[in-house]
């Protein structure tokens, strides 16, 4: 039986339909899926979760320059400029841990309106690895010094990737008010400094799918004013009931 073109390409949308959901990458049975940030992308392209599930996400920067893991939905634009997610993933996440040497900004439940990434003296409340302590809310700290991106490569980085002195560690903090951003860059923020951290050195969250995360988020890099993002750093969270 000859078949209409109409046919043919409604069985194409399905196959193709199956195809984006078969290659979405899973966590494995101990519940850990690698989250490898590169220059300019994040890999995998798409992450299913599902409701209940013990997750690990485990995050290591692979690329040159510093780059950041933020999860939320709803793109925010200002004056031009991509500046985050108006929600948060991880709002409302209560078991949320921490481990490893990434700067961890943002936690639910914390607010400030800025922070040191240039002292050497952690801030109280702070510890490198292990589950991340409570911090006092309201406790800020100044910006620190940039870092220097690569010599081989000028992509922007001295325009806005501020960094930190050896010695910082992972911690618990609030939104960052960055005078380049803007406004607050709200939400839970993964940042790793390749100059800093070797890329076989993992900074991983660990926490419980909840049911109210139903739906499409995604994963984004919002570095340099944005531009990372902008170039196509971000990937997509599916997760199902």
């Amino acid at each position: 039986m000859r078949m209409t073109i109409p046919a043919l390409l409604l069985i194409l949308s399905v196959v193709l339909a199956g195809c984006s959901t078969v290659f979405a990458a899973e966590p494995d049975p101990n519940g850990e899926i690698r989250i490898v940030l590169e220059d300019y992308d994040i890999d995998p392209d798409v992450i299913r979760l599902k409701v209940g599930q013990k997750v690990r996400l485990v995050v290591v920067n692979q690329g040159r320059h510093l780059h950041e893991l933020m999860i939320g939905r709803n793109v925010r634009v200002g004056n031009g400029l991509t500046e985050g997610f108006a929600e948060d993933f991880f709002a409302g996440i209560s078991d949320i841990q921490v481990e490893g040497p990434g700067m961890i900004m943002g936690l639910p439940g914390m607010e400030m309106e800025g922070m040191d990434m240039g002292g050497d003296k952690m801030a109280e409340g702070e510890m490198a690895g292990g589950e991340v302590p409570a911090q006092k809310e309201g406790e800020g700290m100044d910006m620190g010094k940039e870092t220097t991106p690569p010599a081989e490569e000028d992509h922007g980085e001295a325009q806005g990737e501020a960094g930190h002195d050896e010695g910082a560690a992972a911690g618990k903090f609030g939104p960052i008010a960055m005078d380049l951003m803007g406004e607050a860059h709200g939400g839970l923020m993964v940042m790793i400094d390749p100059n800093m951290i070797p890329p076989d050195q993992a900074t991983i969250l660990t926490f419980t799918v909840p049911p109210d995360k139903v739906g499409r988020w995604e994963l984004g890099c919002f570095q340099e004013r944005g531009q990372h993002y902008d170039d196509g750093m971000r990937a997509t969270l599916i997760v199902e009931p």
